[in-house]
This record gives structure tokens, sequence and C-alpha cells, in this order.
């Protein structure tokens, strides 16, 4: 896979990602904004994209490998929490609160929104279906050991994820394509949801750059060199190359191999901000976290991406 055409593929979405960050920097755009179109992106145009990027889809038919998936996004977020709350006192961090905060935020890395354009577009839908059942184990860990890491109470994590239509959609569409085998929707239906689908992926982006420029007005970065320097050694590189090794000697699914290749690329989670902020109330670690890990991963992820698949064995 040449360098050029993942640098090709990459740079519109974080163009887009820069679109909605820079109107809500530079013209202020009131919260509301932001909830209306994140509403109408977790509850339609999401769900839409899962519909047509599973039901049909060869690769997860078997409900054996269909489970599997989740277990895996699961663990890979668990790593990444362990590994940072441990290495939070070595950095100074020994106050509970920030060492919870830096965990959730290390652990919790930017699992779709970049992910799942890239992969779809590199590798196909089947590819894109098996990364949503990836990540579903992701939303998973995230809602009830995020949350007990967070408030130490797993009760407002499980609320949030009994609501979400995401889940539901999830479900549902794994159970149709396990039990009944369908081919994937074609005619009219499977034309609007492919134009669904294609405006899904750069709207999540678009509301991430908003979630981010709406989540940073107020924080401050002051004092947080060491701690943005040790997120990027830790999620970029040293929590990267544990998912590039797990993808090259752990599994030889290759859609697997195209996931945790992809996914060793990503930085912080945007939202984690938003999360963290109304669990907590605190935003320096976590907004450094964010900061550092993404001016990162603008640079490094198509040249990450290149060696990632080529060690993964893609």
């Amino acid at each position: 896979m040449d360098y050029v055409d993942i640098l090709k593929t990459v740079m519109p979405y974080f163009g887009v990602f820069g679109a909605g960050f820079a109107l809500k920097r530079l013209f202020s755009l009131p919260p509301a904004v932001d909830k209306v179109l994140f509403r109408v992106f977790i509850h339609f145009f999401f769900p839409c994209l899962v519909f047509n990027f599973i039901i049909g889809n060869e690769n997860l038919k078997d409900i054996a490998s269909s489970l599997a998936l989740p277990l895996w996004g699961m663990a890979s977020v668990g790593a990444g929490f362990a590994a940072a709350y441990f290495t939070a006192p070595m950095i100074g961090l020994k106050d509970s609160r920030e060492r919870r905060a830096f965990s959730f935020s290390i652990g919790v890395y930017n699992y779709g929104f970049f992910t799942l354009p890239i992969v779809a577009h590199l590798f196909g839908r089947e590819a894109a279906g098996q990364l949503l059942l990836f990540n579903f184990g992701i939303d998973f860990i995230y809602w009830t050991v995020g949350i007990v890491i967070l408030t130490g109470s797993y009760r407002a994590g499980i609320v949030k994820l009994a609501s979400s239509t995401p889940f539901y959609a999830l479900f549902f569409s794994v159970a149709v394509n396990s039990v009944f085998a369908p081919q994937g929707f074609s005619g009219y239906a499977g034309s609007v949801l492919d134009i669904i689908s294609f405006l899904t992926m750069p709207l999540g982006l678009f509301v991430s750059g908003l979630a981010l420029g709406e989540g940073l007005r107020g924080a401050s970065l002051n004092g947080t060199l060491k701690i943005g320097f040790s997120a990027v050694l830790l999620r970029m590189f040293i929590m990267g190359f544990v998912f590039l090794l797990a993808a090259r000697y752990m599994t030889d699914s290759r859609g697997l191999k195209i996931i945790l290749a992809a996914q060793s690329a990503m930085p912080a989670g945007m939202m984690n901000l938003a999360v963290v902020r109304y669990f907590m109330g605190e935003s320096r670690v976590t907004s450094a976290v964010i900061v550092f890990t993404t001016a990162t991963a603008l640079v490094t992820i198509p040249v990450w991406l290149k060696f990632a698949f080529g060690f993964a064995g893609v």
C-alpha cells in the first residue's frame, strides 16, 4: 500500500475535522448547534451506516467470530486504562482525580471518527462492518469500566449505554445477519443507505471538530508539557506497538489485523474531554492529552499506517 495513497485518503478527513474545529473557535457557535448535530448523527445517520455495513456482511455471519470482535475492542481499551493508571504517578500525577482522568483519556482512543472512514475507504464495507463490532466492545467498556474509573460508580454509564441508539442498531444488525444470513441492501433502499453512509463519516468528523473546539473553551494548558509528551509516548507509540504486536502474532484474521493496525495510529478520543468534564469537572490533564496526541497524529497517521499495515501483514 503506497504512502501517497494513504495520505490522499486521510487528508480530506483531517480537513473536515479542522473545518468543524475552526468554525467553533472562529465564530463561537453556541453549544446547541453541537448538540443538535450530534443527536442527528447518533440517532439517525450512524444507525443507518450500521445497518448498511453489517447486514449482508459475509465476514459477520459467523456468530462466534462476531462475538470475538467486541472482546478485542474491550481489551484494547482496558490495556490502555491499566497502562496509563500505573504510569501517571511517574509523571507527577499523584492526585487521585488527575490520575484517573489520565487513565481514562489515554485508554479511550479515537476509535471511530478517523478509523472508520480510513478502513472503509481502503478496505471496503466488510472490513468497516467488522470495525463497528470491534468498536461496540469499546463503547461497552467506555460506559462501564470507564465511568467507574471517573466516578467510582457504574450506574450512570449503564443508563447511558442502555439508552444508546447505536447499541440497539448493532445488536439488531448482528442478530439479523447471523440468524437469517440475508443479502445486503439493493435497489432503491441500497442506494439511499449508501448515500447516508457516505455522509455519516464526514459528519462524525465535523461534529468531533466542533466538540473539541467547545471542550477547549476556557481550558488551560499551562504546565502540561510533561503530561502532553508522556501522553504522546504512551498513547501513540507504546500502545501503538502493543496493538501491532497483537495484530501480527495473536490473530490470523485479516479483518482484525486491519482493525488493530488502523487503531494503532489513533490519538486520544476527542469526546473524552466532554465526558471527563461532566463526571469529574477536570479538564487540564484531559485537554493536554487530547491536544498533544491529536497534533502528533495529524503528522504521524499517514506514515504510521503505511508501516502498520505492512507490519501486521495485511
